[in-house]
């Protein structure tokens, strides 16, 4: 028990255990014997030594530790190893707890009865040390069920020698239960595997045990007690008392589920049947049979007779049959061949125990590799682009792991220097024990990437080429806008040549008229740089902006457009700021673009009756909506629908790109553009936008 309590203290702690163990060998004695010696050894061999644990083993050390511990460690916690019965004797002392020892003492005699039903007579050896008869004792009281049937017989008074010639003069039907022989009734010590020995080869009846480390020395077996478990057991409450953890927090651990075990030798050797046997028994040290030592030997042979019998019958059925799979094998790898060539896929598996990636020529073809040359897992990483490895490694690692779906697109490097676009599926599967692989297609995406990226280079063109021609509908009002500056600077230039002419100079009015003069140099600057940005030919660039600024600058460049032709614009913001991330430019743009297609709508209508609104509002808890009001006559609700197609146009000399432009830029940033009439009279346009975080945006 204290040899499996080191051995895994020392195996689970995180930190290096250091063990000191003092023996209580008055348990051998009269429980009269002072302890005084004990007491003085104690103190000379852990005074000044601070303990972290107290493990106290069976009912001697624990009832001196319960009784003497004040004396040495009363901080130190305690476990005792003991009897269950104890239970209540250790938990009522401080700082303690019990790692108890479940000896269930009926079914000791349960155990002999299971297998030798007809026994009447049964000698219990224990020995005459106080701990001895203490058991002897709680045999006697337990054993009384079984006394009507049953006669008990108790030796802890003889000697050894007396005890094997009253074992070998037993009466038919009776069996020996030892428990333990510390000391025979003459005061002599015995280790525990030389008395079991010497009564077991004197004994002419069946001998029956208590613990599991005495099987295999001569007892038959049944229910028996694992010392080694239960240190084991109180091992693992230690390392939760080292750990800090309360005695009091700490669970009594249950009784170990029973296993019956039994040493085949004796039971032949006292003629017990197997059968007789509880279920779930195991029987240990039986001799091999020549069908256990060639089972598969012999099995084998049986099998390849039979199978050869079966063959010779069935050879030309098989033959004919294997001869119509090549052929249709043939014809299904023709199949799949020329639908992956008209796909132009190519197929390939990596074996990963044999790291071998087999590949179809097209596949091979596609990253450059050799008909016949040998391809490994580093060098398909080697074809890899370099800012493609890390993610394709990760997929790849992930889907063997999980035994998913592979699902990728990456770079390669062929050897000619050029660059190709991969697009490869698969799935990883177990192939034969835990060997894996991982089959898939893939595909050349290089073509479609390209166009991809030229559809993008047009869109972006078609979109400057939308606001250089917006902004050509804006020319006159920015014409207009930039005279007022203008001719102030003018004014201002002449009343300042006059101050000059004075005699002496107004220095004070010449300042004052240059103030005047930066500020509508400024505001005509201004006017140039708005106009600049819109006409400057961009990609996307999202940046943290608010849609009230948005608004509001488109609304600054419109304006002088919209006193022209007569329009009142009319803002109406959200309370709380918008915060969302785009381009500035291109947002301006699909924001300017609904403005000006709401002023051409409203050209038709009463200067007095033409009103424009911009609003801007949450539309849930994530999006942003902008939305544009006019009050025009409306869309015809059968072209609502193809307002955003390409090329659909409701002017007679609009290009139909417009808001197609639009959506594309809004869909490009998470969002969503709509148009439908007012019931009101008039149309709403507007789009949404994803909100961001209100820190993000300056």
């Amino acid at each position: 028990m204290t040899s499996a309590f080191r051995t895994e203290l020392a195996r689970k702690s995180s930190e290096p255990v250091e063990f000191f163990e003092a023996s209580i060998e008055s348990a051998r004695f009269s429980e009269a014997v002072n302890d005084e010696p004990l007491r003085v050894y104690l103190r000379s061999l852990f005074g000044g030594k601070r303990l972290d644990l107290i493990l106290a083993v069976a009912e001697p050390s624990t009832e001196f530790c319960v009784r003497r511990r004040a004396e040495f460690f009363p901080d130190t916690p305690l476990l005792a190893q003991v009897d269950s019965r104890q239970m209540p004797v250790v938990l009522a002392a401080t700082n303690a707890t019990i790692s108890p020892v479940y000896v269930k003492i009926p079914v000791l005699v349960e155990n002999i009865l299971q297998v030798l039903p007809d026994t009447t007579n049964v000698v219990m050896v224990l020995g005459a040390s106080p701990m001895e008869r203490y058991w002897a004792e709680l045999c006697r009281q337990e054993f009384v069920p079984f006394t009507n049937r049953i006669r008990f017989t108790y030796v802890n008074d003889l000697t050894l020698d007396k005890i094997c010639q009253q074992v070998a003069n037993l009466p038919p039907n009776s069996a020996v239960l030892y428990g333990m022989l510390a000391v025979d009734g003459a005061g002599v010590p015995y280790e525990q595997e030389q008395a079991l020995a010497t009564i077991h080869s004197a004994s002419k009846a069946p001998l029956f045990g208590v613990f599991e480390s005495h099987m295999g020395l001569g007892i038959v077996g049944g229910a028996l007690l694992s010392l080694e478990n239960s240190g084991k057991e109180a091992a693992h409450m230690a390392l939760q008392l080292l750990h800090g953890v309360e005695p009091r927090n700490i669970p009594i651990p249950p009784p170990d589920p029973v296993t019956r075990t039994y040493d085949w030798r004796e039971l032949r050797r006292s003629k017990i049947s197997e059968t007789r046997l509880p279920p779930g028994s195991v029987v240990r040290f039986a001799p091999h049979t020549l069908w256990q030592d060639h089972k598969v030997l012999m099995t084998a042979t049986g099998t390849i007779i039979a199978a050869q019998m079966l063959t010779i019958a069935a050879l030309y059925i098989n033959r004919a049959r294997r001869k119509r799979s090549e052929e249709e094998l043939r014809n299904s790898e023709q199949r799949m061949n020329l639908a992956a060539d008209a796909a132009n896929l190519g197929l390939w598996v990596w074996e990963t125990n044999k790291d071998e990636i087999w590949a179809t020529e097209k596949c091979r073809a596609l990253f450059g590799f050799g008909p016949h040359e040998r391809v490994g897992y580093a060098d398909f990483v080697l074809r890899l682009h370099p800012n493609d490895r890390v993610a394709t490694h990760c997929s790849i690692q992930r889907a063997l792991e999980n035994n998913s779906a592979y699902d990728a697109e990456y770079r390669i490097y062929l050897p000619d220097g050029s660059t190709r676009w991969i697009a490869a599926r698969g799935i990883a599967t177990k192939a034969n024990g835990s060997s894996q692989r991982l089959v898939g297609v893939c595909i050349d995406l290089t073509q479609k990437k390209e166009a991809d990226a030229e559809i993008q280079r047009q869109r972006v063109e078609l979109a400057h080429v939308s606001r250089v021609s917006a902004m050509g509908e804006l020319a006159a009002s920015i014409a207009h806008e930039l005279n007022q500056p203008l001719g102030a600077i003018l004014s201002n230039a002449e009343a300042a040549e006059m101050f000059m002419n004075q005699s002496p100079p107004a220095l004070g009015e010449v300042r004052d008229i240059l103030s005047d003069i930066r500020n509508d140099g400024e505001r005509a600057g201004a006017v140039i740089h708005r106009m600049r940005g819109l006409l400057r030919r961009r990609e996307l660039d999202k940046q943290p902006l608010t849609v009230d600024n948005l608004v509001e600058e488109v609304i600054r460049l419109i304006s002088t457009d919209a006193s022209m032709r007569r329009v009142v614009i009319s803002v109406q913001l959200s309370a709380a700021p918008l915060p969302i991330l785009g381009d500035r430019i291109h947002l301006q743009q699909v924001l300017l673009n609904l403005i000006l297609n709401a002023m051409d709508a409203m050209a038709i209508v009463d200067p007095e009756k033409r009103q424009l609104k911009v609003c801007s509002a949450i539309a849930d808890e994530n999006l942003a909506e902008i939305a544009v009001f006019d009050s025009g006559p409306g869309i015809d609700e059968d072209k609502l629908p193809k307002v955003f197609e390409p090329f659909f146009t409701t002017k007679q000399s609009g290009m139909g790109m417009g808001l197609s432009i639009a959506r594309n830029i809004v869909e490009a940033h998470g969002g969503r553009i709509w148009a439908h009439n007012s019931p009101k009279g008039g149309a709403i346009v507007g789009f949404t936008l994803p909100l961001a975080a209100q820190e993000k945006v300056t």
